[in-house]
């Protein structure tokens, strides 16, 4: 019989044959360190998908995370492999691979996240690079002190990790580049808002210089919020259908909130009026009874109505009815709302009942 020749493997002709690789265990170190690696790896992925969502703020604060998260997995992670390749014996330049791939690796991670506005392919580098670079790692400790397979596989890793580590500098390079441009387009946005904005004041005066006793109070009350706010409300005691309008405006459903103002606008007590006010008032506890939060929410709304319901009342028009409900609905609250001052302002409201010259109970 044939005596069996040894598997002694080579580098090619005339070279020495490869010493095989220890196999080494993972030392306490490096299981802990890989403990504290892996959540802040995994927190940090999943802040990444947090940073194309949400406002703006939601999306800094992910963004922020997910790099102190990246920051912290990479000292761990770092020590690991540093630790793998030193025990390896591997020749220095691919040593060197190991240290350039932990460090460069942590700035383009970090550098990827910071120039993410949603994820992509930005996204790439700080999920791959941590990987790449425990598995390097991982494969220093398997291999001999020389070798061919060695370097052809440190190149290997070499080009894999090269565009991922490249590539947010680049993003980053030309992000900057195109500052100027940036910050061109920015000025000529600012000049187009503020050329707007003169023109929108300019046609806003227009339209108010416009106004006068002809005019109808619909046109007049945008003008109580802004510029033109004294002005305005001095504007409708003059206006000839200002009554009727607010009357009409009332009737057709106009918001009750569009009136707070309604006792400043210094206008005449008409049964019409009256009569419109005090249906919007009983419609609007109507809707409450539907139900606890809907009569809270309309509480609370007609709280901004008391200047209203003392000067209804004390121009003769009879809001008793209502007023009476709705002093009721603020009593059946909770005592923790604090709404007794608001409860004793409707009692002394009503207490200002005058004779009822525009009652709606007799006006036509």
């Amino acid at each position: 019989m044939e005596k069996a020749e040894p598997d002694v493997r080579t580098n090619g002709p005339g070279a020495p044959p490869e010493e095989p690789a220890p196999r080494k265990g993972m030392s306490c170190l490096m299981v802990l360190s890989l403990a504290v690696a892996v959540p802040f790896y995994l927190i940090s992925i999943l802040l990444l998908v947090d940073i194309g969502s949400g406002d703006a703020h939601s999306r800094g604060l992910a963004q922020g995370l997910s790099i102190v998260a990246q920051l912290v997995m990479w000292v761990p992670l770092g020590l690991v492999v540093l630790v793998c390749v030193a025990s390896a014996r591997l020749p220095g330049w691919i040593a060197t691979v190991g240290v350039t791939l932990v460090l460069a690796g942590a700035a383009a991670a970090v550098t990827a996240i910071g120039m993410m506005s949603r994820p992509g392919l930005l996204a790439v580098p700080p999920v791959v690079l941590p990987l790449l670079a425990l598995l390097f790692g991982m494969w220093a400790r398997t291999q001999a002190p020389s070798g061919t397979r060695a370097r052809n596989a440190a190149i290997a890793f070499t080009l894999v990790a090269a565009p991922l580590i490249a590539g947010p500098f680049i993003a980053y390079g030309l992000w900057v580049a195109g500052a100027p441009e940036r910050e061109a387009e920015w000025a000529r946005m600012t000049a187009e808002q503020e050329r707007q904005a003169r023109v929108d004041a300019a046609a806003e005066e227009a339209r108010f210089r416009a106004l006068g006793p002809q005019s109808r109070l619909d046109d007049a009350l945008p003008f109580l919020q802004g510029t033109y706010s004294e002005q305005a409300l001095a504007l409708i005691p003059t206006l000839n259908s200002g009554p009727a309008d607010a009357a009409r405006l009332l009737d057709g459903g106009m918001d009750l909130y569009e009136f707070e103002r309604l006792h400043e606008f210094g206008l005449e007590m008409r049964p019409d009026l009256c009569r419109t006010y005090h249906t919007r008032l009983d419609a609007r506890l109507r809707e409450g009874s539907r139900g606890p939060q809907y009569m809270q929410s309309v509480v609370f709304e007609l709280q901004s109505q008391l200047p209203n319901l003392r000067w209804f009342m004390t121009q003769g028009c009879d809001l008793s009815a209502p007023v009476r409900n709705l002093a009721v609905a603020v009593r059946m609250l909770p005592a923790d709302y604090g709404l007794q001052d608001y409860a004793g302002t409707l009692d002394a409201i009503l207490r200002l009942r005058q004779v009822p010259a525009g009652d709606p109970q007799t006006a036509p």
